[in-house]
């Protein structure tokens, strides 16, 4: 089997062209025609001779990487999202993103783990997935001032334990200069974004809460304090 450089696709995760060219470089091989089609039907949803694709070959072209986290998706032909421990960050993250241009990670066991928001391959990530893990100010107030978290375009923070002061230090947080989308029900601070009411799936009247006008007011407004719900991280294996 051909041995492609992996190098641009890990340098240049975003892009399809790498991809495309990896494709070529394998010549006939399994993954190659998986590249094309992740490529083509990436908006449309899975195809029959991708699913085909995947249980034929999915072990050996996780290979790599399975060893290094709890789970693993493809899109567009390769690695993008993974979830893991805290323990497995910081013990894998390097070997990690030298085999798979990872762009969406979910993280569990990070509550009292300062040292998670030091690992510099945070800043590789587009969004960082963060619900469910008992996070409190102090947790957030290392995140905000973290400097590897700049390229987080979608934060996920729903069901922790933050306080007003965690949110003030994300929200005035110099960091987060692209981030699009916060999710942050379920906390002990309310949730600062406000929500559509639906009838019958109809936005009948959008709700705005009173920490929203505070936020705004202290430092602005910032794209995620207007998130709609389209704005939100695409799913596993979505782009």
């Amino acid at each position: 089997m051909p041995n492609p450089d992996l190098g641009p696709v890990l340098e240049h995760p975003l892009d399809d062209a790498p991809r495309l060219a990896f494709a070529d470089a394998l010549g006939a091989d399994p993954r190659a025609e998986l590249i094309r089609i992740q490529l083509r039907h990436r908006s449309h949803g899975g195809t029959a001779r991708e699913q085909e694709l995947l249980i034929a070959h999915l072990d050996s072209w996780l290979a790599e990487v399975a060893p290094l986290v709890q789970m693993a998706g493809l899109q567009r032909g390769f690695v993008e999202f993974a979830s893991m421990t805290a323990d497995q960050w910081l013990k894998n993250a390097t070997q990690l993103f030298a085999v798979a241009p990872l762009l969406d990670m979910h993280l569990s066991g990070v509550a009292g783990r300062p040292e998670v928001f030091a690992v510099p391959q945070l800043a590789r990530l587009r969004s960082l997935n963060l619900a469910h893990n008992r996070l409190d100010d102090a947790d957030a107030v290392a995140l905000a001032a973290s400097p590897y978290v700049r390229g987080l375009r979608w934060l996920d923070l729903t069901n922790n334990q933050i306080g007003h002061r965690g949110l003030d230090a994300i929200a005035a947080s110099p960091n987060l200069p692209v981030l699009q989308w916060l999710g942050f029900a379920d906390n002990v601070a309310p949730d600062p974004v406000p929500f559509p009411v639906l009838d019958y799936g109809v936005i009948n009247a959008v709700v705005t809460p009173a920490i929203h006008a505070q936020l705004v007011a202290k430092v602005g407004p910032k794209p995620w304090l207007t998130a709609r719900n389209s704005d939100a991280p695409p799913e596993p294996g979505e782009v």
